[in-house]
């Protein structure tokens, strides 16, 4: 992964009236990693998990943050100021990783309670993988 301070860059990020970040080009970087966290992992179609605002606290929590509750995007890049190098990049992802496993474990009770329901379970936890996937790649550089 190429070296990159992601606190600087969101500490540089501007917010204008129509609330979207206004960066210099060398942070495009940031601002990428930043948009495939909030579009990707926010979206349950995508991730098969449902963010909300209470989770995205109980993981800043888990990550040592107090962020203020707001709108889950405004919410993650507030956690997303805090990732300084990669060794705090990789302890998010893991938190954010054992928050999905968290959730398959639900969804697996679920299809064994409610068997009718199980292939749509078996989509969602599909979909967690790919989300995992996602967060490991970003890890590696490879997004």
């Amino acid at each position: 992964m190429s070296e990159f301070d992601f606190e600087k860059a969101f500490d540089n990020c501007n917010i204008d009236e129509q609330q979207q970040c206004d960066t210099p080009a060398e942070d495009e970087e940031a601002q990428t990693f930043a948009n495939l966290i909030k579009t990707k992992l926010l979206n349950p179609n995508f991730s098969g998990v449902n963010f909300s605002r209470w989770d995205v606290k109980r993981i800043a929590y888990e990550f040592g943050e107090k962020i203020p509750t707001d709108e889950r995007k405004k919410m993650i890049a507030q956690l997303l100021k805090y990732v300084d190098s990669e060794e705090t990049l990789n302890k998010l992802f893991n938190i954010i990783k054992k928050f999905i496993d968290e959730r398959v474990g639900i969804y697996n009770e679920l299809s064994q309670t409610f068997p009718a329901s199980k292939p749509i379970f078996d989509g969602y936890i599909v979909k967690t993988n790919d989300a995992k996937k996602l967060l490991d790649d970003i890890a590696k550089g490879n997004y």
